[in-house]
């Protein structure tokens, strides 16, 4: 369903639909691939990895790093 939903739509409703469908720790490594992935120099992008890595305990952020592996 979220490829179907991301082949349809873009932008912020993508992120929101997908966000909404997708299990946190999945969805927030979701985020982290995008931002890696994108090779311009947009900094507010880098914002999202503050906002997934921000806050989370030592053990949320091995959750984060295990899904980041998978």
């Amino acid at each position: 369903l979220v490829d179907h939903i991301e082949s349809e739509v873009f932008g912020n409703f993508e992120n929101l639909v997908v966000g909404l469908l997708t299990p946190t720790v999945e969805y927030e490594v979701w985020s982290i691939r995008r931002v890696i992935q994108e090779t311009d120099t947009d900094t507010s992008k880098h914002d999202i990895l503050l906002e997934v890595l921000v806050g989370k305990t030592n053990e949320e952020i091995a959750a984060l790093k295990d899904a980041y592996r998978r």
